[in-house]
């Protein structure tokens, strides 16, 4: 079955090369038609979806038009329907129309070929593996003898037969149409959103990169039909009435394989997917002829290690749950083996969306993703919270500019000037840090309140003033001044400045810090400089770290206290 599935591989690898040829002739007509349109009367990819939803046919371009037209209510629509209806974009309508009859004779080839390199697959693979069996039948008998040859008809009506509702050649064109038809539907949504031509290029690559996976997964389930078949046809002309089920020792087998395997079944009551292979698709499991318990005792069958993947010998007669209750049920490292395999591509996913998020700072491979999946709980929740934090990281940024604009507002109301305006936002990985840093299972550590960051300054005679000032001034408009921490007052903290956390109206948070000029310039200066220093010290008791403390409280004992600053509470 290991060299049937290798032969059905590399059939599929050339069904593969069809459907990426596709793909990139489908991209590059689309190319050809769309010199995209850049304008902002287009609809989101969710409002043309939802056009495409009400259609009776989700492909035509003039049922789309014409629904987009009674039912236009913004001005966005409107321009769009100017802009399709136009003299100049008609030209691309009609072009697109046209690719999407060729997309259909392409989809017909692309099954047509198809067809026929499984033909010739299944055709050689149901000949191989029947002489095969009566080879090896003869071989382990020792006896030569006379049997029926393989007709074409016998093969012509197996490869015919719907042994799941469908034949191999109604499955192959339902999987062309529907890729034809998603591929239609993607090309309307570009023609009604003006999608750019990379964002286009990579949906339609997806899309027939799906298409082939379907073709692969065709091609190896029926490949597993077809030499199953074959050898239960071996059995039947050497008059060999029952066999027994063989699933795969490892990992990866089904639960459906793995309660069949060793199990005896009547030839003639074989029913592929209830007791015979395939069970299901990608099925690696197969069979043998009736051998005796006392015969199989003596014979060796072969089992991957859970551990280190290397193939072993176990006795013949070791069923599956026998099998799993000697090497993984007690075994912890195997168990975790197991769980790695089992979620494979679910992890996969996962560590695909994370490393989209987190870049640089995600683990670097799948290996290493699901080691600290499975083995390391807290650093998977500050992954985990990382990852959710993003979101919220991403939702500060469109935030930004609104409060940005009414904090220099403010400021100039209330004749403060904003210092290090430039550094206002704080960067991805000093966020993913503050994280790490602030993890605790089960809080929202995620909500930093200092996403967005700004400054003001004024003199020491204006400083505690000009502050309360502010701090009026964002109420009146619905800004709450939520938390207030002075720390000029404060002996036991180098640090001198007056810190707020400011909550908007749509309930955005960020932090404002009042200083002097001198106390921003010490703060981003040398005072940062020796923090940076310190807060790499473990133990806080060490010499280095008390002598990097003392030289932060000189620094800020040189600072000018400003007026009255004790009113700002």
């Amino acid at each position: 079955m290991f060299e049937y599935m290798e032969s059905a591989e590399e059939t599929a690898s050339k069904i593969a090369q069809i459907y990426y040829k596709a793909s990139n002739y489908i991209s590059y007509e689309i190319d050809s038609i769309f010199d995209r349109f850049v304008s902002k009367h287009k609809l989101t990819e969710k409002e043309a979806i939802k056009l495409l939803n009400s259609l009776d046919d989700r492909t035509s371009i003039e049922e789309a038009i014409k629904k987009l037209k009674a039912g236009a209510t913004t001005v966005e629509q409107k321009e769009l329907i100017k802009l399709l209806e136009s003299y100049a974009y008609r030209a691309r309508i009609d072009r697109l129309q046209e690719l999407q009859s060729e997309i259909s004779l392409l989809m017909k080839n692309i099954y047509q070929q198809e067809k026929n390199f499984n033909i010739s697959h299944y055709v050689n693979l149901a000949q191989e593996s029947f002489y095969k069996s009566m080879f090896d039948i003869q071989q382990m008998t020792g006896y030569g003898f006379n049997f029926s040859a393989l007709s074409p008809t016998k093969i012509d009506k197996l490869l015919n037969s719907k042994w799941i509702g469908e034949n191999y050649s109604n499955r192959i064109w339902n999987n062309t149409q529907a890729l034809a038809q998603d591929i239609k539907e993607e090309l309307l949504i570009d023609l009604l959103t003006g999608r750019s031509n990379k964002e286009s290029a990579k949906i339609i690559q997806n899309k027939f990169a799906q298409g082939s996976s379907v073709a692969r997964r065709l091609v190896r389930t029926e490949s597993n039909f077809i030499a199953n078949e074959m050898e239960m046809l071996s059995y039947e002309e050497n008059g060999i009435e029952t066999y027994i089920f063989v699933a795969t020792l490892d990992l990866k087998t089904s639960k459906e394989c793995q309660g069949l395997d060793g199990k005896r079944f009547e030839v003639k009551d074989r029913k592929p997917n209830v007791n015979c292979p395939p069970m299901h698709p990608w099925c690696r499991s197969t069979t043998i002829c009736n051998i005796t318990d006392e015969e199989l005792a003596n014979m060796k069958r072969r089992a991957r290690n859970p551990i280190t993947g290397k193939n072993e010998l176990v006795p013949a007669n070791m069923t599956y749950e026998q099998w799993y209750k000697k090497y993984v049920a007690d075994n912890p490292d195997a168990q975790l083996m197991e769980k790695k395999v089992k979620n494979l591509t679910a992890d996969k996913k996962q560590f695909k969306r994370y490393k989209k998020e987190l870049g640089r700072l995600a683990p670097k491979d799948i290996e290493e993703f699901q080691n600290l999946k499975y083995t390391n709980e807290n650093e998977y929740g500050i992954l985990k919270a990382q990852v959710k934090g993003m979101s919220y990281y991403n939702k500060v940024l469109e935030n930004e500019p609104e409060i940005t604009k009414t904090v220099t507002d403010v400021a100039q109301t209330v004749g403060m000037d904003t210092l290090g305006l430039e550094y206002r936002v704080k960067t991805k990985d000093s966020y993913l840090r503050k994280i790490r840093s602030n993890y605790k299972p089960g809080d929202n550590e995620y909500e930093i309140n200092d996403i967005l960051r700004y400054t003001f300054g004024a003199d020491t005679t204006k400083l505690a003033d000009r502050t309360l000032k502010s701090i009026d001034k964002y109420s009146s408009m619905g800004y709450n001044t939520i938390k207030v921490k002075n720390s000029w007052l404060n002996e036991d903290n180098p640090y001198k400045g007056i810190n707020t956390i400011i909550q908007s109206p749509n309930g955005q948070k960020f932090e404002l810090q009042y200083h002097t000029q001198e106390s921003f310039d010490l703060k981003n200066g040398k005072l940062h400089e020796l923090y940076e220093k310190q807060r790499l010290i473990a133990d806080e008791e060490s010499e280095e770290f008390i002598s990097l403390r003392n030289q932060m409280f000189e620094l800020s004992d040189k600072l000018t206290m400003p007026d009255n600053i004790g009113r700002v509470k």
